[in-house]
């Protein structure tokens, strides 16, 4: 993507298990991502249902940029580059599953 753009990476949580599950930590550290569109923390996932929010990716510098995002002790790791010819790569799922036990 090119500098300055920005980009929201839409991620869905779902819980398999048979019993709710609370959200209690929703974090991301990294120079240009920011977690927006969310339910205030904590929240609670139904069995069988997912919840849903947005990662804000905003590149100021023509560079590779890197994030962890984490939900509750799930971590996955986000990438994005800027260039000059307006590419994105993201190499994060876009469904992090979890079980009832968190």
């Amino acid at each position: 993507m090119a500098a300055g753009a920005t980009l929201d990476i839409r991620f869905r949580a779902r819980n398999q298990g048979t019993a709710s599950i609370t959200i209690s930590k929703l974090a991301i550290s990294g120079a240009g991502f920011t977690i927006v569109q969310t339910p205030s923390i904590p929240f609670v996932i139904a069995p069988g249902a997912f919840q849903g929010g947005y990662v804000r990716f905003a590149g100021t510098t023509l560079a590779s940029y890197s994030a962890s995002f984490q939900i509750n002790s799930i971590s996955v790791i986000l990438v994005a580059t800027v260039v000059n010819a307006a590419t994105l790569t993201s190499r994060a799922p876009a469904l992090v599953q979890m079980p009832a036990t968190q």
